[in-house]
């Protein structure tokens, strides 16, 4: 597994709910969704973080504001992504 961390460390604009359904495209199995959240950095207060659409390739997102590190970022948005080898094993002489 891969967490990105994607943010500028300011808090995010706040955003609107969407009236659009959802799909299953952008929706995180709960097992994805809770990996994730054990992920997160240390500081965000339980609640503090909701999940988010997920892009091609990622299996689970959340953005978090309102961190309560002193040395962690102020806001973040986290992307859960599934890694596979490009290659096959190689052996290295």
């Amino acid at each position: 597994m891969l967490v990105g961390l994607y943010g500028s460390g300011h808090p995010a604009p706040p955003t609107t709910a969407s009236t659009s359904p959802t799909t299953a495209s952008e929706t995180a199995d709960a097992q994805a969704q809770a990996q994730l959240t054990r992920l997160l950095p240390a500081g965000y207060p339980a609640g503090s973080c909701e999940p988010g659409s997920i892009p091609a390739g990622a299996r689970a997102v959340m953005s978090g504001e309102a961190n309560t590190d002193a040395g962690g970022p102020t806001s973040g948005t986290y992307i859960l992504v599934e890694t596979r080898p490009r290659c096959g094993r190689r052996s290295i002489r």
